[in-house]
């Protein structure tokens, strides 16, 4: 079985919404991580953190781009929405006591 690992970094007001959205398409494990991110300004308040949330799962390689686009949908309301979205093979995975699969 192929596995793939999606992560998302998106505001964190929207955590919420995604792990619903995720746990009605049937996966129910996923990390979650508060980070920061600089506002990318040259200003004086270029130091600020703007609080994010960024999202792990693993799943099945036929899964990724469903779960990836998912959290898109969630997390991108308006045209002002910052939010990255990526998708990573992985060669191996241990520790698992059980399958990977969406239901």
């Amino acid at each position: 079985m192929e596995i793939k690992k999606v992560s998302a970094i998106f505001d964190e007001l929207r955590l919420k919404d995604v792990q619903e959205a995720l746990r009605a398409y049937a996966a129910s494990g996923f990390s979650t991580h508060c980070v920061g991110a600089s506002s990318g300004n040259s200003n004086a308040n270029s130091y600020l953190l703007i609080k994010h949330t960024q999202i792990e799962i693993y799943v099945d390689a036929e899964h990724a781009k469903k779960v990836a686009r998912l959290i898109e949908s969630v997390v991108s309301v308006n045209d002002s929405d910052k939010f990255l979205v990526s998708i990573e093979p992985i060669e191996g995975l241990f520790g698992c006591s059980r399958k990977l699969k969406l239901n």
